[in-house]
């Protein structure tokens, strides 16, 4: 090949990427990511480098490799409010997906390699099947073109350790990380993180074929903990908040319950569809403004028109988006007991109201149940646990005492596997270039 940036020859160490990786993953991190990334960046040049423009001698400027990240995130508060217009708490983490993507050269031939799915190859006027990596790529690349924003051909390859099906949103941070590929390459990064969340949703709901909210796509986007208004979905409303759990003493925890949750789409279309009904009796859009008092004096009239689980959803969103803005408060005030408090009644009105904990249909299988049943007794007074994401299987989130992490690990890792525990920290940077 011809002449290779800086920051692929030197396999090892740049001293002025690790400034940015320090702020991203924390300074105790930055010699580690940074060995991440040029292995990565090693990884596409095997795969790619001998189809990129000028391979052949000198590559052109603006044919350079480029690494691209997105975050998981993690859903603080706010079970299933995004898509009622409601309120949510989250925060992106430290698990992230990463591309090294450069042009392809041809603008309607799209070819990434990717260690979770393989080959994705999509070339435009394909015919693409929905529920696939295509799909979501087809959305993309359709939503950027339909917004006047470009969007040509690239190479990629993507690695990350944001696990699928955990309820971390992989699939978001994928549709994030190909959105800012994009528009790193073909738009001089200008496209707001606001809008970057937008086209991912549409690539998901439309083309990927499954409902979903505004937050998983946004959190990834924006970074850091933040409260979400999804009052004006075409236009959320952003506050970060500037909390470190640390600072209470305390430590978040993501547990995998060793499920998924990728083939449950119809658990989670049952509750819009349950939802949409509640609202359409008040003729509203969603249930988000109604009062307790509201919903309760025409339980009757709910109950006969949809179910009674249609009843307690809207009663658990109702009650959630209140719970949401007291722990955005507590968290701002330093009133870490009452945020606790509040992790608590949102898990608990999750598994009896929301009963989004197993999937109705496989009454028998409740990974989920068992691991928040389990953490509740070893946890004791040592933190709170609660449902994470959306549910129906995937992962349980914990606040545990900072003495009391690694007993914690030790034990949850010994009941439900290795590495079901997974200490997180929250990360201040969203999909963001890696220069």
């Amino acid at each position: 090949m011809g002449s290779i940036p800086f920051f692929i020859r030197d396999p090892w160490y740049n001293p002025f990427m690790n400034t940015m990786l320090a702020e991203i993953y924390g300074p105790d991190q930055a010699a580690h990511q940074n060995k991440r990334y040029h292995s990565a960046a090693e990884r596409f040049l095997l795969l790619f480098g001998d189809a990129l423009p000028g391979s052949g001698g000198m590559i052109p400027p603006g044919a350079f490799p480029r690494i691209f990240r997105a975050p998981g995130r993690t859903e603080i508060g706010g079970n299933h409010t995004d898509h009622q217009n409601g309120l949510v708490l989250a925060a992106a983490l430290d698990l992230d997906l990463i591309a090294v993507a450069a042009p392809s050269g041809d603008p309607a031939l799209w070819r990434i390699y990717s260690d979770g799915f393989g080959e994705i190859l999509y070339r435009k006027g394909d015919q693409v099947d929905a529920g696939t990596p295509e799909s979501i790529l087809h959305g993309i690349v359709e939503n950027m073109v339909s917004r006047g924003w470009s969007a040509d051909g690239f190479t990629a390859y993507i690695t990350g350790n944001v696990p699928e099906g955990s309820g971390l949103s992989s699939s978001a941070a994928f549709e994030v990380l190909l959105g800012s590929v994009i528009d790193g390459l073909f738009n001089e990064s200008k496209i707001s993180p606001i809008e970057l969340a937008q086209i991912g949703r549409r690539a998901e709901i439309d083309h990927f074929g499954k409902p979903c909210g505004l937050m998983d796509q946004l959190a990834s986007a924006w970074g850091g903990l933040c409260l979400m208004d999804f009052a004006d979905p075409d236009a959320p409303g952003i506050r970060p908040i500037e909390a470190d759990f640390s600072s209470f003493g305390y430590g978040l925890c993501i547990v995998s319950t060793g499920s998924s949750h990728e083939d449950l789409t119809e658990d989670y279309l049952a509750i819009t569809e349950e939802l949409e009904q509640v609202a359409a009796l008040f003729d509203r859009d969603t249930v988000t403004g109604l009062s307790p008092g509201e919903l309760i004096g025409r339980c009757p009239e709910i109950r006969e028109a949809s179910c009674d689980r249609a009843f307690l959803r809207a009663l658990h969103v109702i009650e959630e988006n209140r719970r949401v803005q007291e722990e955005a408060d507590a968290l701002r005030s330093g009133d870490f007991p009452a945020f606790l408090r509040l992790v608590k009644e949102s898990g608990l009105s999750s598994w009896r109201l929301l009963q989004n904990v197993y999937s109705p249909s496989s009454p028998r299988i409740q990974p989920l149940s068992s691991a928040l049943a389990i953490s509740e007794t070893v946890l004791g007074e040592h933190g709170a646990c609660r449902v994470h994401g959306g549910g129906f299987g995937g992962t349980i989130q914990a606040f545990v005492e900072e003495p009391f992490l690694e007993e914690y690990r030790r034990i949850m890792d010994r009941l439900l596997g290795d590495g079901a525990c997974r200490i997180c920290r929250i990360c201040p940077v969203g999909a963001v270039e890696i220069k």
